[in-house]
């Protein structure tokens, strides 16, 4: 697949800020940068795309066992990029640390907070962090080429539907196209079209 050039970084940018007119607001955790320690129950409804092939799961519950129902089964999902861990909730300037200087860094404003929001972004990643006191804590990152693979499956832009299903089970949420695997207060999308991946978002709910 062709590496989605540089500008859906500033694409995604204008994006933003066109939301943030829309006058809606939000509820947000109460302590910023703790929600990701929260237990929460997934509120996701079970969906089933009528088109999605069979995926093999024979349990009957529509539980993946590599997702759900075990113990051991993280309580939120968290992105590997360059070998470091990147949970969401977590401080942005912690994770720069760790990752390095990034390509850009802008600040745009809050649509729900006081302050600004910041859009940070490395080879075929979009960081995006919410303010909380002198923090910036993150809520949402976009896999925008095909360089980057999600840690479970190694996803990526082109995959297919059925490695999607392979990889997280069939315990999800659709809605035209987008299969939605919450853990938590988070969440991973995957938006398809013709049983294609085209694109990857690992978001924190905050009520938006």
């Amino acid at each position: 697949m062709k590496k989605i050039p540089i500008f859906i970084f500033i694409i995604a940018v204008l994006f933003v800020i066109t939301a943030c007119n829309d006058g809606q607001g939000a509820d947000v955790p109460e302590t910023p940068g703790s929600s990701s320690s929260q237990n929460g129950e997934n509120p996701s409804s079970t969906g089933t795309d009528p088109n999605t092939p069979d995926n093999g799961d024979d349990n009957g519950n529509g539980t993946d066992p590599n997702s759900g129902g075990d113990p051991q089964t993280p309580l939120s999902f968290s992105f590997t990029f360059r070998d470091v861990v990147i949970d969401m909730d977590e401080d942005i300037d912690y994770v720069i640390s760790q990752l390095g200087e990034p390509r850009g860094d802008l600040h745009v404003p809050s649509c729900a907070f006081d302050g600004y929001d910041r859009i940070v972004g490395y080879p075929g990643v979009q960081i995006t962090a919410y303010p909380g006191g002198e923090n910036h804590y993150i809520f949402n990152i976009s896999l925008i080429d095909d360089s980057v693979r999600t840690p479970e499956g190694e996803i990526r832009l082109g995959s297919t539907v059925q490695a999607v299903l392979d990889a997280y089970g069939d315990s999800y949420s659709y809605e035209t196209g987008m299969y939605t695997f919450t853990r938590g207060l988070t969440s991973l999308e995957f938006l398809t079209e013709d049983n294609i991946v085209i694109g990857i978002t690992y978001r924190l709910d905050l009520g938006l």
